[in-house]
């Protein structure tokens, strides 16, 4: 007679170990492992599974008792190399952030600003964090937007097969490969764009239904229809 439970997360589809930090949607019940969910989350509102509407708030973790070992406990599996998304501490520091953090530029002050996303009531807005402020700056509702909770920063320290570039675009474009970043209260992705304001390049959100890119700036939501995309390209369809 078998250990295992046989149940899958229905996001990576491995099955559930002994070990696994397992989280379940509140409204509809699905679970998955903790970093499927938490990553998914991160581009969408609603649960991978039956679609059903389902913010970060709405999930909690789960315990199951296992009577002994199961035999997939035992396999090493290997890692996937991808992005993730790292919930902010204010502990971090500048140094530790750029071991791991994805550097948009320097602003007008000269500090280094990362990419990051942030929750603000129902939607989760592309941001930059600048962490000699240790908050991040997000454009929504016609409003600049300085927030220092719900944040979390972009992780490419287990990215290297692909490469993060900027792919101009304009008038509500979405390039190939381009990262959604997050998600309006209606579920319309979000991604990480820049755009030309004010006489310098400036970052920000592209709301592709509004065809236009947003950006704060002073204490403004300012947008232009021409803009660029960060895409996230895999290094051997780039060598092509």
């Amino acid at each position: 007679m078998s250990n295992s439970l046989n149940v899958l997360c229905a996001i990576c589809s491995e099955y559930f170990s002994s070990c696994a930090i397992i989280y379940c949607t509140t409204k509809c019940g699905h679970v998955f492992h903790q970093q499927c969910l938490t990553r998914w989350l991160s581009h969408s509102d609603s649960c991978p599974q039956c679609r059903r509407k389902c913010h970060r708030h709405m999930v909690h973790r789960v315990y199951l008792n296992f009577s002994e070992p199961l035999p997939a406990d035992d396999l090493e599996s290997e890692a996937v190399k991808s992005f993730d998304w790292f919930p902010f501490d204010n502990n971090m520091t500048a140094e530790k952030i750029s071991k791991f953090g994805l550097k948009l530029d320097d602003d007008e002050d000269g500090d280094a600003i990362y990419a990051a996303h942030v929750y603000l009531n129902n939607d989760l807005l592309p941001a930059f964090y600048v962490p000699k402020k240790k908050g991040v700056y997000c454009a929504w509702n016609c409003q600049s937007h300085f927030l220092e909770d719900e944040i979390e920063l972009l992780d490419v320290s287990n990215d290297s097969e692909v490469e993060y570039k900027w792919v101009a675009a304009a008038n509500g474009e979405i390039p190939e490969h381009a990262l959604a970043f997050g998600y309006s209260d209606t579920g319309e992705s979000l991604y990480c764009g820049r755009a030309l304001v004010e006489g310098r390049i400036r970052y920000g959100k592209l709301h592709p239904s509004h065809s236009c890119c947003y950006v704060p700036f002073e204490r403004f939501e300012k947008n232009n229809n021409i803009y660029e995309v960060l895409v996230r390209v895999p290094k051997k369809e780039n060598s092509t």
